[in-house]
């Protein structure tokens, strides 16, 4: 099993109609994630969705490396400081395995 995680940077946590949400900046631009079921930030359990907020960077571009993410428990985000570095753990993941062409081709199993 794989287990993969992205590191992040919180920028800003913010109750909204009594959830919680972390603005958070991703450090790796070319990361690619989904937020699915069993999907962590710091450990702490998030809903299976994320947002991307409308921001703009100084040079009043659209930024693309914001994300909302919402806890599921409210009382989690004594765990996320603005500034701090966090983890976002996709679920484990098996392996791909070669599709069986290329299994034939390399000779293996022969």
């Amino acid at each position: 099993m794989l287990t993969m995680s992205i590191r992040l940077v919180v920028e800003f946590v913010n109750a909204i109609d009594g959830r919680t949400h972390v603005f958070a900046r991703v450090l790796d631009r070319n990361a690619k994630f989904h937020v699915t079921p069993g999907v962590l930030l710091n450990e702490c359990a998030i809903e299976p969705w994320l947002t991307q907020p409308r921001a703009l960077d100084a040079a009043g571009q659209p930024r693309f490396d914001l994300f909302a993410f919402c806890l599921k428990k409210s009382a989690d985000s004594v765990h996320f400081q603005e500034g701090a570095t966090v983890q976002l753990t996709l679920p484990e993941v098996e392996p791909a395995s070669p599709p069986i062409e290329s299994i034939r081709r390399s000779g293996v199993g022969e």
